[in-house]
């Protein structure tokens, strides 16, 4: 049996294109679950539903400390490059990024810019809800801006003071009994630490249990919705931005500005 994709063939990175206008002419993608883990692995299995169990020397079962989806391509003398990086509750591998999303009770994608305009500092930074529905045989994403702000002159990281904002918001609309992903492109190398509580976001502000951060790049792998989520809420922060710097008499005497309305 060959294992040649087809280029008038659905892509399997379920993007719902054809191959040919999607992941043809891309690097190969590497999916991969990826684990954290205090014990030996002797022996691992996969159960009917695509569970995956981990076996200690005893043949004890061992609870990794955290599981991850990660979806990468190798570079020439360089290391990996990670496209997105998606929590799960369960060790499972399934056939796309998607999948693993549709875990989450709620979606949300984050990114925040910042430009240099007449020695001033403006930064923003825009905020989507993404609505994910299973269908038979697929899955139905939708989503809109839902917030929006913007700052001069910010001291902090426009990225992390966004992010806090936004978990500040999902506690108080939606408490901690619901799991809720939120997709942004920063601090991919303390993603995990976040997600355990181990280090804070910013200050004395860490992430509640229920809520994971998800990485996604902004700039590579937009065949995957994750990628395109944050690179949207990429593309309308510079439009912000550019904005400000055109009309900036307008915009100066406000910070911390909700411009969704």
């Amino acid at each position: 049996m060959s294992d040649v994709i087809k280029k008038n063939k659905p892509c399997p990175c379920g993007s719902g294109k054809k191959y040919k206008n999607c992941c043809a002419s891309k690097k190969t993608r590497l999916d991969g679950i990826v684990f954290k883990i205090d014990k030996v692995v002797k022996s691992i299995r996969i159960g009917p539903n695509n569970e995956i169990f981990l076996f200690d020397r005893d043949k004890k079962v061992i609870e990794p400390v955290w599981t991850n989806f990660r979806r990468s391509y190798e570079r020439h003398n360089k290391s990996e490059k990670t496209l997105t990086e998606v929590p799960l509750r369960t060790p499972k591998f399934l056939f796309n990024e998607v999948d693993h999303l549709c875990q989450y009770n709620i979606l949300f994608a984050l990114d925040a810019n910042t430009k240099i305009h007449n020695e001033r500092k403006i930064s923003a930074a825009t905020f989507i809800q993404c609505i994910l529905e299973k269908q038979i045989d697929s899955v139905l994403a939708s989503y809109q801006i839902v917030h929006q702000h913007y700052w001069l002159d910010l001291e902090e990281n426009a990225e992390k003071i966004a992010l806090c904002d936004l978990v500040h918001n999902i506690n108080i609309r939606e408490g901690n009994k619901v799991l809720v992903g939120i997709v942004t492109d920063c601090d991919y190398g303390n993603l995990s630490k976040l997600n355990a509580g181990e280090i804070p976001i910013l200050g004395d502000i860490y992430l509640p249990a229920n809520i994971k951060l998800i990485y996604a790049s902004s700039d590579t792998g937009k065949e995957a919705l994750s990628n395109q989520l944050v690179s949207e809420c990429d593309k309308e922060s510079n439009i912000i931005i550019a904005d400000i710097i055109n009309n900036f008499s307008h915009y100066e005497l406000s910070q911390t500005v909700d411009m969704s309305e």
